[in-house]
């Protein structure tokens, strides 16, 4: 038996693109319903709150996002790969969401 404690399957999402804080960008690498796994250039605070907004084709998904995790981007050499966890999320956002993940990987 596998020890999976995800809620949600994540999906590997190349190309997304989005801002926090309403002005530094990231570019995003896995999303799922609940979070999503970034590159950014500069690092980030763990444990911070930050507003996040995400391009969904002709859509925006914006919520709010908690920083739970900072590592180095080993695969770029430079910057950091960020894990964000969507939080206090609107439900017509997380309704955003869910219907870009199911039309784009489902």
């Amino acid at each position: 038996m596998t020890d999976d404690r995800r809620r949600h399957p994540r999906y590997s999402a190349e190309g997304l693109h989005g801002t926090y804080r309403r002005d530094s960008s990231f570019v995003v690498v896995k999303i799922s319903l609940g979070g999503m796994l970034v590159t950014l250039d500069e690092e980030a605070a763990l444990d911070d709150l930050v507003p996040i907004s995400l391009e969904l084709g002709q859509d925006v998904f914006r919520s709010n996002a908690r920083v739970v995790f900072v590592g180095p981007d080993t695969a770029r050499e430079q910057g950091y790969r960020v894990g964000f966890a969507f939080e206090q999320t609107a439900p017509a956002e997380q309704l955003r969401l869910e219907r870009y993940l199911r039309r784009e990987f489902e």
